[in-house]
């Protein structure tokens, strides 16, 4: 894909199935690999990794897990290109947990993926329209 080695990884068959044939009529080549984002080990560190609505899928009791996954896979330097959902819904001033998806609010995000760990840009974040409707926004946030 443009010069890039490309790995997408999903859980759900159907989404491996339909990427892949995405993918064959514009021509590209990616590897598609169907796994639990929480279990699954790439053969060596990328570069860059996307995230784009895994994060918020998952029950927040998980994200530890899959923050420290983000952080093996990538290599020193690698960059996490993060869209943080933003949907905080009515119960969450009483403590709820709704979702999926989950709103991934900022201060939760930079605990969850701390300076020690993570080089982090300055505020403000740039804020992106989800096809959804819904609002992320958009972090690219550098392994230490």
């Amino acid at each position: 894909m443009a010069g890039f080695e490309v790995t997408a990884l999903d859980y759900a068959d159907e989404a491996i199935a339909r990427t892949h044939r995405r993918l064959r009529e514009a021509g590209l080549d990616a590897t598609l690999v169907q796994a639990d984002a929480l279990a699954w080990s790439p053969d060596r560190p990328f570069d860059a990794v996307y995230e784009q609505t895994c994060l918020c899928a998952l029950y927040p009791d998980q994200w530890r897990d899959y923050a420290d996954q983000l952080h093996r896979w990538l290599a020193p330097g690698g960059r996490l290109y993060a869209l943080f959902v933003q949907f905080a819904r009515p119960g969450a001033a009483a403590g709820a947990i709704e979702g999926p998806p989950y709103h991934c609010d900022i201060n939760a995000m930079r605990a969850l993926f701390p300076a020690p760990r993570w080089a982090w840009p300055k505020p403000p974040y740039p804020r992106t329209t989800h096809p959804r409707g819904l609002e992320e926004l958009a972090v690219v946030l550098e392994r230490r």
